[in-house]
């Protein structure tokens, strides 16, 4: 089962996951996305660092395979 890693990527920093996860496709890729956002939205929304940014999802090579910006998580 491949191994992917969610870092969260704002302006010009980068909070990196360094666990990852082991997930089976792209489905369940973007659900723990909408899961972790879940999350931390809270935190970040009385930051006000919630309508900028992306996760990042990379996989065990550095390949980036998923970039989701955080509105889109606000906005479904």
């Amino acid at each position: 089962m491949p191994r992917y890693f969610f870092h969260i990527e704002q302006d010009d920093h980068i909070i990196c996951d360094d666990r990852g996860l082991d997930l089976d496709n792209i489905e369940e890729i973007q659900e723990e996305v909408i899961e972790i956002f879940r999350e931390i939205v809270i935190e970040f929304a009385i930051d006000g660092r919630v309508d900028h940014g992306s996760f990042v999802i990379e996989d065990s090579e550095g390949k980036r395979v998923l970039v989701f910006p955080f509105w889109r998580g606000l906005s479904g």
